[in-house]
């Protein structure tokens, strides 16, 4: 079960999963804030 894992693998598993977390993030979300404002700054432009 879960319960039989090391404390040690599973700090180190969730320590991974943040850091790739972390690591997506801020790939994505740049792109998409700036897709975003693009999007809103035309969008105000028509109005």
């Amino acid at each position: 079960s879960i319960f039989d894992v090391k404390p040690e693998a599973l700090q180190t598993a969730l320590y991974t999963t943040a850091v790739g977390a972390l690591v997506a993030s801020q790939e994505v979300l740049p792109s998409y804030d700036q897709k975003w404002k693009r999007n809103h700054i035309v969008y105000w432009c028509h109005c």
